[in-house]
């Protein structure tokens, strides 16, 4: 037996794990500049503590012993958690311009590569943000025009629902797609039957993605994302990823072809007539690429229609639940 290799072995694992230890230990000992938080381990962080199907609750149990900031470590992503109504105003609100900078989380900077919104960063981002602002209201965002679009919107609803005759069904389906209608009439200038199959099967991926963008797998590949490869969920959020951004493409075919500059109907327009000035002014792309167009697109409706869908839903479940609030806000709504 070559007891020689089997020693250098040993003192190469038992150097390697002092090292780790003191680079966690010198972690947690010498983070002056940063809150209190869990202790931490070598290449895990805080990740062995961490309930990963429940992650908010292991924070809130963090929050009660460490305070409303905290530091966390999980992998070798160091970040620094708010809590609280009090801290989160102050650090969003009060100091907006502070934290107006999105992290950088690997998963969603490989699917949105800092186009679109969401996900954008510096001066792309600024440069979208008062597009979109300035666009939304232009269509009617915060005026009686809105008001007027959901009102049909509702209409429609209400028709589909009658069509149950009483019978039980999930509404969350028709519920999500009268929300995305309302910013297809304002992104696309239409609205779409609900039944219809590439609207329904579009919303589906979406809703999908929106589930798995907080799943276990997607905690860990922002966290080791080298280690892609071992995880199935990303794979296949990309896949769904493409396959919107394929539609969309379609349709920002479409529109190209017919565009008439003097007679902008919605937002996909507006920007086009944008890029096309750009591309007159300068010989470099610019800001109003095909890129950006596709991730505006894709975020307004994905961040849009399953916020405004799932708050909708709950709603619904509550005032079934307590019928003396749902009878309040129907003599509210019946007298306005």
């Amino acid at each position: 037996m070559d007891w020689t290799g089997a020693i250098l072995t040993l003192l190469l694992f038992i150097l390697a794990t002092m090292f780790l230890l003191k680079k966690g230990s010198s972690w947690n000992n010498n983070s002056r500049n940063l809150p209190p938080g869990p202790r931490t381990i070598p290449i895990l962080g805080n990740l062995y503590m961490m309930d990963l199907k429940k992650p908010l609750k292991t924070m809130i149990e963090w929050s009660k012993e460490y305070g409303p900031i905290f530091r966390i470590k999980l992998g070798f992503q160091e970040m620094v958690v708010l809590t609280g109504y009090e801290t989160v105003v102050e650090a969003l609100v009060n100091q907006g311009d502070v934290f107006a900078e999105r992290a950088f989380v690997p998963f969603f900077e490989d699917v949105a590569k800092g186009f679109g919104l969401v996900f954008a960063h510096g001066e792309n981002w600024k440069v979208m943000r008062r597009f979109v602002l300035s666009t939304l209201r232009m269509y009617g965002m915060g005026k009686r025009i809105i008001e007027d679009k959901i009102t049909e919107e509702c209409s429609m609803l209400i028709k589909t629902i009658e069509t149950y005759a009483g019978k039980p069904f999930d509404i969350t389906t028709i519920l999500t797609a009268a929300v995305s209608n309302i910013i297809a009439s304002i992104v696309l200038g239409k609205r779409y039957e609900y039944k219809d199959n590439q609207f329904q099967r579009l919303l589906k991926k979406n809703s999908e993605n929106f589930r798995l963008s907080g799943s276990p797998a997607i905690l860990l590949y922002n966290m080791f994302p080298k280690l892609w490869f071992l995880l199935l969920t990303p794979t296949l959020m990309i896949k769904n990823q493409s396959e919107i951004h394929d539609f969309m493409q379609t349709i920002l075919m479409e529109y190209s072809q017919d565009l008439d500059e003097n007679d902008q109907r919605n937002l996909i327009e507006s920007f086009l007539v944008r890029q096309r000035e750009e591309n007159k002014n300068t010989k470099n792309d610019g800001y109003f690429r095909n890129e950006n167009l596709i991730g505006l697109v894709d975020d307004l409706f994905g961040a849009g229609t399953e916020t405004m869908a799932n708050t909708l839903c709950w709603a619904i479940i509550l005032m079934m639940k307590y019928p003396e609030i749902q009878s309040k806000y129907f003599h509210f709504i019946d007298f306005q």
